[in-house]
């Protein structure tokens, strides 16, 4: 016979699993049986008829009530005599588990009542460590995007001490104002003068101020749009096809 609680194959006169040693699916019988002969024995006792004491037949690998002293057998939640809930003796700690379906005596360490099938206890999943995951696949919210730096030196004026350390900016849009550029210069705005902007790794520099005063100094051939204000000297000349 095949054991509920843990698939052990039994032979079919055991009542306990040879391997977890539950109780097996037919147990709930032959408890039955056994409660009626103690039945019919108490029945016996009351009409003064002199039974003797249980055979080892019919009193099993038993244990008795700690109320009124009747024999026990293996499985019992409480006794058939005085409905005494059964209990460990003292200071021994009982390792099983009672079904809170059907009140039936598990193992302690059962998942599922070998008598009605209940659900005990749940199994809680084993949790991975995250070192053990590897290096193969890198987690996307985890990953830092490139850092997009760039460096604004000062030119000092005519008689100007000469500034050593660099503005230094970072990031894909950086907007330039007065602040953090050259505080104090009120040909700046303090708003937004230009704007820096990071794409397709070069930087492009575009214009934000009120009274359009935003240049850069060419070196080399650049492209001309209409509209575009060219300076010469201190005279501005708009461009125009």
């Amino acid at each position: 016979m095949r054991c509920t609680n843990c698939g052990w194959e039994n032979s079919g006169d055991r009542l306990n699993c040879e391997k977890c040693n539950s109780p097996l699916s037919n147990y709930a019988m032959r408890e039955h049986a056994v409660t009626d002969v103690y039945a019919r024995r108490t029945v016996n006792e009351n009409i003064g008829i002199n039974v003797g004491r249980p055979t080892v037949c019919e009193q099993g690998d038993s244990e008795s009530c700690p109320q009124c002293g009747y024999p026990l057998l293996p499985g019992m939640s409480e006794c058939p005599n005085c409905n005494c809930s059964r209990q460990a003796p003292a200071g021994v700690v009982s390792d099983s588990l009672n079904c809170p379906k059907c009140n039936h005596e598990n193992r302690e360490d059962a998942f599922f009542c070998s008598h009605c099938g209940y659900e005990l206890q749940k199994k809680e999943p084993v949790k991975q460590s995250r070192s053990s995951y590897g290096r193969k696949t890198i987690t996307p919210w985890e990953m830092q995007a490139p850092v997009c730096a760039c460096r604004l030196s000062m030119i000092p004026n005519t008689n100007e001490e000469a500034v050593t350390s660099p503005l230094v900016f970072s990031g894909e849009e950086i907007i330039l104002n007065r602040d953090n550029t050259d505080e104090g210069n009120m040909t700046i705005t303090s708003k937004e003068q230009a704007v820096l902007t990071y794409e397709n790794k070069k930087w492009y520099l575009q214009d934000r101020s009120e009274q359009k005063t935003t240049f850069v100094y060419t070196t080399e051939k650049i492209e001309l749009k209409p509209g575009d204000i060219i300076v010469l000297g201190n005279r501005r000349f708009e461009f125009d096809e």
